[in-house]
C-alpha cells in the first residue's frame, strides 16, 4: 500500500500554507493507505492520491481541491476489511474513499468494490472539484459490469454542476451530468446500472466525478461494482441482492458516522 499528498497554498490577502500527512497500513485481510492535504491562500490547491494491492486487484483513490482559503483533500483506498464509510462531506472539500473485494479477480466474488466520493464549498466564488477511484484487475472470461448506487448526504444549494463518467481502459461506458443536488440525489437513492460487457483480459475500471460549485453546499455519495461472468437474465436477481445487502450496510455506517 501506498499514499502520496501534496499541497501548495499561494500567497495573497491570505498567507499562503501547506501540510500533507500520507500513510499505509494493514487490514487484517489485505492492504490500505490513507492521504490527507490541507492548503490555505488565494491560490494552489490540495491533492492526495492512495493505493492499495492484494489479491490480483489493485484499488487507487484520487481527489483534488483547489484553494480559495481553505482546502482539505482526503482519500483511502484498501483491499479486505470493512468498507470505509464517510457519513458527511463537511470538513472536506474533496475526498474519495474506495475499498475493493481481493477475490473479486478469481471470480470467486461477484462484488468488486464499493466506495464514496464527495465534495464540498463554503465559499461565495466558483469552484471545482476532482474526485476518482479505480479498479484495477483481470479477468479470465467476458464479464458483466454493473454499477450500484447506494445513497447520498448533501446540504446548501450551491452545487451547480456534477459530472459523473466511468470508464474502463480509457474507453467511456458511463456519463450522467446534474445542475442540482436534488437532482443528483435522485439518481444516487439505490439505483443499479448495466454497464455492458468487459472483454476478458486486463481491466483498469475508473469512475470520475468532477464537482462544480458556486456557493455554500456540499455532496457525497456512495456506490458499488459487481463483475461476473455474463450471467443469464434470472441470475441477475442475485447479484442485485448482494448489492442491496451492501447499500444497507453503506447506510448503516453513514448514519453512525453522522452521529459521531
Amino acid at each position: 500500500a501506498s499514499a502520496q499528498a501534496t499541497a501548495t497554498g499561494g500567497a495573497g490577502s491570505v498567507q499562503g500554507s501547506a501540510q500533507a500527512l500520507a500513510s499505509s497500513r494493514s487490514t487484517g485481510a489485505g492492504a490500505g493507505s490513507d492521504a490527507l492535504a490541507t492548503a490555505a491562500g488565494k491560490s494552489g490547491s490540495a491533492v492526495t492520491q492512495s493505493v492499495a494491492s492484494h489479491g490480483g486487484v489493485t484499488v487507487t483513490t484520487d481527489a483534488r481541491a483547489d484553494v480559495a482559503g481553505t482546502a482539505v483533500a482526503a482519500t483511502a483506498a484498501q483491499l479486505g476489511g470493512t468498507p470505509l464509510a464517510l457519513g458527511s462531506v463537511q470538513g472536506f472539500q474533496a475526498v474519495s474513499y474506495a475499498t475493493g473485494t481481493p477475490d473479486a479477480a478469481a471470480g470467486a466474488s461477484p462484488l468488486l468494490g464499493a466506495g464514496t466520493q464527495g465534495a464540498s464549498y463554503s465559499g461565495t466564488g466558483v469552484l471545482t472539484y476532482e474526485t476518482q477511484a479505480g479498479f484495477a484487475f483481470d479477468t479470465g472470461t467476458d464479464s458483466a459490469l454493473k454499477l450500484g448506487t447506494f445513497g447520498s448526504t448533501g446540504f446548501g444549494t450551491g452545487l451547480t454542476l456534477l459530472e459523473l463518467t466511468v470508464s474502463n481502459n480509457g474507453t467511456e461506458l458511463f456519463s450522467r451530468s446534474f445542475t442540482s443536488l436534488a437532482d443528483a440525489q435522485l439518481f444516487f437513492s439505490d439505483g443499479s446500472f448495466s454497464l455492458g460487457t468487459l472483454a476478458a483480459g486486463h481491466q483498469d475500471l475508473l469512475l470520475t466525478a468532477g464537482f462544480t460549485f458556486a456557493g455554500a453546499g456540499g455532496l457525497a455519495f456512495d456506490y458499488g461494482f459487481a463483475v461476473t461472468a455474463v450471467p443469464e437474465p434470472g441470475t441477475w436477481l442475485l447479484l442485485l441482492g448482494g448489492l442491496a445487502l451492501l447499500a444497507a450496510r453503506q447506510h448503516r455506517q453513514r448514519e453512525t458516522a453522522g452521529k459521531a
